[in-house]
């Protein structure tokens, strides 16, 4: 508990922070290289961030991280994006202050809460714990025994991890398994795990044919934040994240592409950004899609479903919601707390006004 105070009293501390972006946030250190050669002249760069310094009260390192001295914005634009440091230690902080974040942010948690409160989920099938495996009702499990057909996958996820790091995809293929593009026996499974991690086992979900068309080698997840307002679920954000170069997972961490939703009419943005220093697409790499006029079909039906699955999950203000789109409807793989604001305004430009998020003093 006190160690965990003062790692919040750290990244609240402006001068840790900021040192730490400075020194090690690489997105950051690219853009300021690249601010010499901007086309603003440094006369307004330099009033553009002491605009937003003056707003958010604190360092605006975040104009150099999102580039927006390359952008032709107006202040208004300019100050609705969001400091992270603003974001996580002065708003996310204080959202559902009576809530075990730690827990909600396990998967094996979040399996069960789904469950519990009829949320559609991915097909959990088994825990791994210092490297026991068990079912989800605790019975010992060889996941060599769990029925896999041809071209199904299982993905092994950290119950905490983020960002697509540490999951590993399994997949079966003329009868064989393979993972990280090698041949691997079931038992080959758990030493490739961290011994001392905790882990869930889920059957691959099968999106509907029109997302697959987008890129097939991945699930493209949309990623949705739904708020309380006025005691009722809203959507405020969507953004399909989309998988690319064969990878299995579509996370921003891992490549993926990621292009905003129009949450009324569900219609793709026409440019998908790649967020960390890979430029901007109108359409993707690999599959030629173009996103320019493409509309998720039935979105009312699927925006519905997911603002009833918020209603469900009542005790949090605000949440992030993982979804996959199957033939089936709208399916959660997880939900996020404390979610990635960069990806949301790398991909959608600011966020102030479409979260509702303002300095306190506004």
């Amino acid at each position: 508990m006190i160690l965990s105070e003062i790692r919040k009293l750290a990244k609240c501390n402006q001068f840790i922070y900021f040192s730490k972006v400075r020194l090690c946030n690489r997105d950051y250190k690219i853009n300021r290289r690249k601010m010499a050669e901007a086309v603003k002249s440094s006369e307004q760069i330099a009033r553009e961030m002491r605009l937003v310094q003056d707003y958010w009260g604190c360092k605006p390192l975040h104009y150099v991280r999102y580039g927006l001295f390359d952008m032709e914005l107006s202040d208004e634009q300019l100050l609705d994006y969001i400091p992270p440091y603003y974001f996580y230690n002065y708003y996310t902080s204080k959202l559902s202050d009576s809530i075990d974040r730690t827990a909600y942010r396990n998967k094996q948690n979040q399996y069960r809460t789904f469950v519990e409160r009829g949320i559609p989920t991915a097909d959990t099938v088994a825990f791994i714990k210092n490297g026991s495996v068990t079912s989800v009702d605790g019975t010992p499990l060889e996941l060599g025994k769990l029925p896999l057909a041809d071209g199904d996958k299982l993905f092994v996820k950290p119950a905490f991890g983020k960002g697509g790091t540490g999951i590993l995809a399994v997949k079966k293929h003329d009868g064989d398994l393979y993972c990280c593009n090698r041949k691997i026996k079931a038992d080959d499974i758990a030493d490739m795990l961290d011994r001392s991690g905790t882990y869930v086992v889920q059957y691959g979900l099968k999106q509907r044919s029109d997302l697959s068309f987008i890129n097939p080698s991945s699930v493209n997840t949309l990623r949705v934040v739904t708020q309380l307002r006025d005691a009722k679920p809203f959507m405020s954000v969507c953004v399909m994240r989309i998988g690319r170069n064969g990878k299995d997972v579509d996370n921003s961490h891992q490549g993926g592409l990621s292009v905003g939703v129009d949450v009324d009419s569900g219609r793709l943005f026409p440019t998908a950004t790649a967020e960390h220093g890979g430029g901007t697409y109108l359409q993707h790499p690999d599959t030629g899609f173009v996103f320019d006029g493409f509309a998720i079909e039935g979105w009312e039906r699927l925006k519905g479903q997911i603002l009833d699955y918020a209603s469900r999950v009542p005790e949090i203000a605000e949440l992030a919601w993982d979804v996959a789109v199957t033939d089936k409807g709208a399916v959660i793989i997880e939900i996020n707390l404390g979610y990635g604001l960069s990806h949301l305004q790398c991909c959608c430009g600011g966020m102030r006004r479409a979260l509702g998020v303002y300095p306190e003093s506004r």
